[in-house]
């Protein structure tokens, strides 16, 4: 025998044994058949991501990229992925001529890297700045193209030097 603390319960249970009796196998193939029901739907959540380990020393990883600046030169921005320190250079363009430079510079002043991490745009998969980073025993691994949540710390610091340029001039 049932027992229910209140007329509320009851209310509950007879609901849901009505819409289950109602259900046939059929619904869901039409429900998923709809447009308006599908435009109304939620997308389904984006995969775990995968982090890699933060390394243990400085210096060792770090991530690369560009920002721009409002005169129309650009910032090669370089994040030492232990620590979140950022590192920029201003360059006029993003040739690879403009960055390997600028990648010896840093790597004059903080030790050599063993792996950096960039995107597959043009200044980063050239094979000049891949024998150059070989030369030089360091590890070059490009990250998922149009997936920038990869390069997480360097996009955010990107973000947020961006803003804070347009506040600045604003």
């Amino acid at each position: 025998m049932w027992r229910y603390s209140s007329s509320s319960q009851i209310q509950e249970q007879t609901l849901e044994q009505s819409m289950v009796s109602r259900t046939r196998p059929e619904d869901g193939k039409v429900v998923k058949s709809w447009p308006a029901c599908q435009a109304s739907r939620q997308p389904d959540p984006p995969a775990p991501v995968i982090t890699e380990d933060d390394p243990k020393t400085q210096w060792k990883h770090i991530s690369v990229d560009y920002g721009s600046l409002l005169n129309g030169s650009h910032v090669l921005i370089v994040i030492n992925n232990f620590s979140r320190y950022p590192e920029m250079e201003i360059v006029q363009t993003t040739s690879t001529g403009d960055v390997i430079p600028k990648v010896a510079k840093m790597m004059a002043t903080n030790d050599l890297f063993e792996e950096i991490h960039t995107d597959n745009g043009p200044p980063f998969n050239s094979h000049k700045l891949t024998e150059y980073l070989r030369s030089q025993n360091t590890k070059h691994c490009w990250i998922t193209p149009h997936w920038p949540q990869a390069k997480g710390k360097v996009e955010q610091f990107v973000r947020t030097f961006t803003k804070v340029i347009h506040i600045t001039v604003a």
